[in-house]
C-alpha cells in the first residue's frame, strides 16, 4: 500500500531537479549518455538497461527507476548507443541495425565501471524485455571478470531470442541464411527479421549474435551465473508465452510470477512490479 501511495504522488510530481546527465566514451568514439538519479551512499546503485531498440526513456523501466528513486536508491539508466553516437530516440526496425548483443554487453560493463569508479560499491542490474537478454549477456561475458560491487541481477519480462517465439518474426530460415551467407564470407547488411520487427536490415554476424541467446542458452546461463539472478514475470505476457514462463520456473528457483500482468506491467500492475522489485532489492 505504500509503494502505492509513493508511486501516487510522484505521478503528480515534476521530474526530480537532481537528476544529471552523465556522458561515457565508447569503443568506436561512440558517445553514450545516461541519466543518474542520485540516492542514500547506503543503498545499492540500480543500474537499468531498456528494452530493445528502446532508449532510457521507455516507460516500463523509467517508472520503476524513478519509483525506487523517490525510496531513496540511486538508479543509473543508460540508452545503449546500438552503434549510433549520443542516441536520443528509438530506433525504427527498418532503420540499418549496426550493432550486437556483444556491444550491448561491452556497453553495460563500461558502465558499470564508470559506477565503480564512482565510488558506487554496490550495484545490482536491473533489465526489461530484451534488457534482460543483454543483462544476462554480460553476466555470461564477463563472468570471469565480474566487479564485486555486481551482487544481483532482476530480470523483468524475461524473453529470449529464436525461432517459434510468440509475437516475433525470426525463423529457422532466416538463421539458416544469415550463417550461410557468413561461411561465404558474406557480411554486409540484407534484410533480416528479429523481435517485433519484421523487416530488420543487418549484418549477419550481428544478427547472429542476438540468436545465440536461445532459450537454451540462457537457462544455462542462469544456472551458473556468477551473481544472484532473480526473474519476474507476469503471468498475462503474452509475447514470451505461458511455456517460457514454465520452463524458467522449472530450471531457476529464484522466478516471480505477477498474476494478470502483461509484458510491460502496465496500469495497476506497475505497482505490483515495484513492490516485488522493492523486496528483490531490499533482501539480504
Amino acid at each position: 500500500m505504500l509503494h502505492r501511495l509513493l508511486l501516487g504522488l510522484l505521478l503528480l510530481l515534476p521530474p526530480t531537479l537532481q537528476a544529471k546527465t552523465v556522458h561515457l566514451t565508447m569503443p568506436g568514439d561512440r558517445v553514450a549518455s545516461a541519466e543518474l538519479l542520485p540516492g542514500d551512499t547506503d543503498k545499492p546503485l540500480l543500474l537499468f538497461v531498456h528494452a530493445f531498440l528502446q532508449t532510457r526513456n521507455f516507460p516500463t523501466g523509467k517508472r520503476l527507476a524513478e519509483s525506487l528513486n523517490e525510496e531513496g536508491y540511486p538508479t543509473l539508466s543508460p540508452t545503449l548507443t546500438l552503434g549510433i553516437s549520443d542516441r536520443q530516440s528509438s530506433l525504427p526496425c527498418e532503420s540499418l541495425q549496426l550493432h550486437s548483443i556483444d556491444q550491448e554487453a561491452e556497453e553495460i560493463q563500461l558502465w558499470v565501471d564508470w559506477a565503480v569508479q564512482h565510488g558506487y560499491r554496490r550495484i545490482q542490474l536491473i533489465g526489461h524485455s530484451a534488457g534482460s537478454v543483454s543483462v544476462v549477456a554480460y553476466l555470461d561475458r564477463y563472468a570471469d571478470s565480474l566487479p564485486d560491487a555486481v551482487t544481483r541481477a532482476i530480470l523483468i519480462s524475461l524473453t529470449h531470442f529464436g525461432p517459434n517465439r510468440p509475437a516475433a518474426f525470426e525463423t529457422a530460415e532466416l538463421v539458416t541464411r544469415a550463417r550461410q551467407l557468413l561461411e561465404q564470407g558474406r557480411n554486409e547488411p540484407v534484410e533480416l527479421a528479429l523481435a517485433f520487427c519484421e523487416k530488420y536490415p543487418a549484418r549477419p554476424s550481428d544478427y547472429l549474435s542476438y540468436l545465440n541467446y536461445s532459450a537454451e542458452r540462457i537457462q544455462t546461463i542462469l544456472a551458473e551465473s556468477p551473481v544472484e539472478t532473480h526473474v519476474v514475470l507476469g503471468s498475462k505476457d503474452f509475447r514470451i508465452g505461458q511455456h517460457w514462463i514454465e520452463r524458467l520456473k522449472t530450471h531457476s528457483a529464484r522466478v516471480r510470477v505477477i498474476e494478470g500482468a502483461n509484458h510491460f506491467f502496465d496500469q495497476s500492475h506497475e505497482f505490483d512490479l515495484l513492490d516485488t522489485v522493492s523486496e528483490i532489492i531490499e533482501a539480504p
